[in-house]
């Protein structure tokens, strides 16, 4: 639930900023349809992960595949890396 409010309030944030300055106050009354913009609200993808980050999920996750033994399912190895991502990424994921 955090992480959805905090992407509403990262969209809000944006569309104030994408605001039009020369949009004016005025009405539609006069023109032929919404402006052209009004569905236009660019969003950036967070930073990206450095390789540092990459190799330590990789040695991370193949250490906990080791000690495994054989036992590891398919859902325990994604339970195991999503919690991985999120320690290391953190409110990314």
């Amino acid at each position: 639930m955090k992480n959805l409010k905090y992407m509403v309030c990262y969209i809000l944030e944006l569309v104030c900023q994408n605001d039009q300055p020369d949009s004016g106050t005025t009405s539609w009354i006069g023109q032929t349809g919404p402006p052209s913009n009004l569905n236009e609200v660019s969003l950036f993808p967070p930073d990206a992960p450095t390789v540092n980050d990459v190799s330590a999920f990789d040695t991370s996750m193949a250490a906990w595949l080791e000690s495994q033994t054989g036992s590891a399912t398919i859902s325990s190895i994604c339970v195991y890396g999503l919690a991985l991502v999120h320690t290391i990424y953190g409110s990314n994921f």
